[in-house]
């Protein structure tokens, strides 16, 4: 891929631990504020 930047197993690995986070962040924000539109 891009030389000096990990390659795609380091990509990978930090996408792997950042999306347990972003899932109870979303899950949280859409349980507790909900949005309302209308």
């Amino acid at each position: 891929m891009m030389p000096g930047h990990g390659g795609a197993l380091d990509r990978f690995d930090s996408l792997l631990v950042a999306t347990p986070f972003a899932f109870v962040y979303a899950y949280i924000f859409m349980h507790y504020l909900p949005l309302t539109i209308f």
